[in-house]
């Protein structure tokens, strides 16, 4: 399954948890806003997941990345 995280950027405050609870995937720009990876490969939906869960502001999500 490929997956990718999406962002809803008025609902993001540039906190930061994510980060911090997925550095492997995400880094933050110099606002403290998330920079996302296009696609995410299986074994980091994990991550990509609790990356999302983190955000105080549910802002990032993951979804099954459409194919064909």
């Amino acid at each position: 399954m490929t997956a990718r995280m999406t962002l809803d950027p008025t609902a993001c405050r540039g906190v930061g948890m994510c980060a911090y609870a997925a550095p492997e995937l995400l880094r933050l720009d110099s606002w403290g806003y998330p920079i996302l990876p296009r696609t995410l490969e299986d074994e980091e939906t994990t991550g990509a997941r609790r990356a999302a869960r983190a955000c105080p502001h549910r802002a990032l999500s993951v979804r099954e990345a459409a194919t064909g």
